[in-house]
């Protein structure tokens, strides 16, 4: 992890353009609060965590989210485009729609 330090002292990283600082305890010496960071990610602000790898990971998670939440309609367009799924279907629903694969799960070769 690449560390550096601004003017006033304070250990800091940046993930996906989060601020993570190194906020160390008697306890535990790894403690990493995130300070700031997109608009979106505004919940975890001021939230510590033990380690940063913890914080990466949700950091990651809040990002995938945002990423799946947008591409949702998008994607159900395109697979109706292709005809994965029926035209009519996407059109009453408005791309609220679960898409369950046309297989059994169970029965797939690995």
């Amino acid at each position: 992890m690449d560390w550096k330090s601004d003017k006033n002292g304070v250990y800091f990283t940046k993930i996906s353009n989060f601020r993570v600082e190194h906020t160390p305890t008697e306890t535990y010496n790894e403690m990493v609060t995130i300070v700031k960071g997109p608009s979106f990610g505004s919940r975890l602000f001021g939230k510590r965590y033990v380690n940063i790898a913890k914080a990466i990971h949700q950091i990651n998670i809040l990002c995938g989210e945002k990423l799946i939440g947008k591409g949702l309609n998008q994607a159900v367009a395109e697979m109706a485009d292709l005809g994965l799924i029926p035209a009519s279907e996407f059109a009453e629903s408005q791309g609220n729609i679960i898409v369950e694969p046309h297989y059994s799960i169970t029965n797939v070769e690995l």
